[in-house]
């Protein structure tokens, strides 16, 4: 839809928390209060936002609706189209201006698409892994995220094109989520594709459940962006201009960690079919673990966009 931004990457950021930022009323809808809020609200911004949801928003100081609708969400949403077709005819329809709104989504678009690889370098970069993904993933392929940088990727340049598809936890922001949901995932949906994706320090947090995936005879396919290290800790140290403290580790090898619990291990080393070896794994079934060796270095800059997006123009 022309309409459409962007998926929400870090709240209060990027080209979509421009757009929240700009809105004269925001309609948020099933947005879970656990959750981080997807925009940040401040009382003088003169915005009106509606919070439409199953049960009601419990106020604190960075979200904090002035009206809500509580119920089934459909049903809201089919009296509310209702209201506004009655309200506003054909010819009596409001200016309203969604100029700013759009070029905000063709500012993202571009930026996801500059920011595209082909795969080529070495190590490899976490956008080239979201797009070949998405190109290898089934239409209805669920991936699961663990928390770290690969998450400002994934979250970004994964485009959805059913509803939930797509699990991460954005609360706590807890590493080691990505297995476990997969293993969850995969009890659920046991015919669909399952993708795990997570940064070695995650991964590390519950390796073991890969022998609960295989006694289950689980069709999951585990993705490690191993930087060594805990990357995205190691990036905030940076952003405040400290030098890396306590983040650096070895692993492992993952591949024969794989095979030890019944999984099929790969590694990339540049030359790898990366989408092959996916669209293979999601074919053959069973468990897959991949350990892909990851280039965060474009995250620093990728996280300096996002802020000016927001930042005051002047």
């Amino acid at each position: 839809d022309e309409n459409f931004i962007g998926s929400i990457t870090m709240p209060g950021m990027d080209y979509v928390g421009a757009a929240a930022g700009k809105a004269d009323v925001i309609l948020n809808v099933g947005h879970d209060i656990a959750e981080k809020a997807p925009f940040l609200m401040r009382p003088d911004s003169g915005q009106t936002v509606i919070h439409v949801n199953t049960f009601p928003a419990h106020a604190d100081h960075i979200y904090f609706p002035q009206h809500q609708v509580v119920g089934d969400i459909a049903h809201t949403l089919r009296r509310m189209t209702d209201l506004c077709q009655a309200k506003f005819s054909s010819d009596a329809r409001p200016d309203w201006d969604h100029g700013f709104a759009r070029d905000m989504g063709a500012k993202m678009r571009e930026s996801i698409n500059r920011g595209a690889d082909d795969g080529t370098s070495f190590p490899i970069k976490p956008q080239y892994l979201a797009k070949a993904a998405r190109e290898a993933l089934p239409e209805d392929g669920i991936i699961t995220l663990d928390n770290g940088v690969h998450k400002l990727w994934f979250t970004r340049n994964f485009p959805m094109r059913q509803p939930h598809c797509h699990l991460v936890d954005s609360a706590l922001g807890s590493m080691g989520p990505a297995l476990p949901a997969a293993i969850a995932a995969s009890l659920a949906f046991p015919d669909r594709a399952v993708l795990a994706v997570t940064g070695d320090g995650g991964f590390m947090m519950n390796a073991q459940e890969l022998e609960t995936a295989h006694r289950l005879g689980l069709n999951i396919v585990v993705l490690i962006l191993n930087d060594n290290g805990l990357g995205f800790i190691r990036m905030k140290q940076g952003m405040e201009g400290n030098k890396p403290l306590a983040v650096d580790f070895g692993n492992p090898d993952f591949v024969k960690l794989a095979e030890a619990h019944g999984a099929k291990g790969y590694r990339l080393d540049g030359k790898a079919d990366f989408k092959g070896i996916l669209k293979t794994a999601f074919a053959e079934g069973g468990l897959h673990v991949i350990d892909a060796p990851a280039d965060y270095r474009e995250g620093m800059p990728l996280l300096k966009e996002m802020k000016m997006a927001v930042a005051p123009k002047g």
